[in-house]
């Protein structure tokens, strides 16, 4: 009868540790997930600053170039 009783008991214990390591992978899919996600915004956030930036230069040295064209100012 002993016998019995501890084979449920392991049985038990053995759906304890599945679903244990089912929720390991899980949350461990969640984890790389979130890393994804995280460096995807990343990459975006800084391609968007990059073009920002060149357009910024762009328009700073079109307009400097534009003022070195103009004749001298009088005295």
């Amino acid at each position: 009868m002993r016998a019995i009783a501890q084979g449920g008991r392991s049985g038990q214990i053995e759906l304890l540790v599945n679903y244990t390591a089912g929720d390991g992978f899980l949350f461990r899919q969640r984890a790389l997930a979130a890393i994804r996600r995280d460096l995807q915004l990343n990459v975006a956030g800084l391609t968007v600053a990059l073009l920002l930036s060149g357009l910024f230069s762009w328009m700073l040295a079109r307009g400097s170039s534009a003022q070195s064209q103009l004749p001298p100012k009088r005295q």
